[in-house]
């Protein structure tokens, strides 16, 4: 359990509301690491301290207010819940795209606010452990000798590794998004040369008698493994193909 106190900062025009605010937090066991009533002051601060959260009001003094200063530190990663007694359509929609972490309206309690801050927090705990895994995974992937690539359920490309890079002669940037069976063919060897079309939604039938047609036309001897990925219901929602070039023996 993470017994460490946490560091809030207050973005609040209004002394008074911002005062009362520090007593609830204070009461509640944070540490108020400042006040700042513009956006400006807030981001000239960010420049050498990072809180744990952000509670920014939408309505602030100066040049940009709390939305447009929430979209100016979203790079930063640090959690913003918003404090407004403004509940209209465009306020609403233009807070969405800074992607907050909540959304509390004034007045509230202090009940309120703690529930709002430590849902804040625990979702922002948990996105950072995913991020974690994800760099792991893919430090890993990225290392493996063997050409690795994933797709959805439709056959469209989400990860190529280097080694698949340079397999088939395409880069993941301008593979992405594109389908497999557009890029490259797999060849299956028989008498009479068989193309086939590696598709995610197929069961693959594998051959240790496989060529692979790069980008450039080079034909390379592959042996190859697909694996489906499914959900909690077992529905395929995408493939992994694992290959690696067959060396001629000398």
């Amino acid at each position: 359990m993470d017994n460490k106190v946490k560091k809030i900062v207050i973005v609040e025009d209004e002394s008074l509301v911002a005062e009362e605010l520090k007593s609830m937090l204070l009461s509640l066991k944070y540490q108020v690491e400042g006040i700042f009533s513009t956006g400006e002051e807030l981001i000239n601060f960010l420049k050498g301290n990072i809180p744990d959260i952000i509670l920014m009001d939408v309505k602030i003094k100066g040049d940009i207010d709390g939305i447009k200063t929430a979209d100016m530190i979203m790079h930063l990663n640090i959690p913003v819940l918003f404090m407004t007694a403004y509940c209209d359509e465009e306020t609403l929609h233009r807070a969405k795209l800074t992607e907050p972490y909540g959304y509390i309206f004034k007045p509230f309690t202090e009940r309120e606010l703690f529930t709002n801050i430590e849902i804040a927090l625990y979702k922002n705990k948990m996105e950072k452990q995913l991020e974690n895994s994800e760099r792991w995974i893919s430090a890993i992937l990225n290392s493996i000798g063997d050409a690795i690539i994933a797709t959805d359920s439709k056959g469209f490309i989400k990860f190529m590794n280097p080694t698949a890079e340079k397999l088939t002669g395409w880069k993941q940037d301008e593979s992405k998004g594109k389908k497999m069976n557009t890029l490259f063919q797999i060849i299956e060897d028989k008498e009479s040369v068989k193309t086939k079309v590696v598709s995610a939604v197929e069961n693959i039938e594998l051959s240790d008698n496989l060529t692979l047609i790069s980008r450039n036309g080079d034909k390379i001897k592959i042996h190859e493994n697909a694996t489906p990925i499914k959900d909690g219901l077992g529905n395929i929602i995408g493939i992994v193909l694992v290959f690696h070039e067959v060396k001629k023996r000398k």
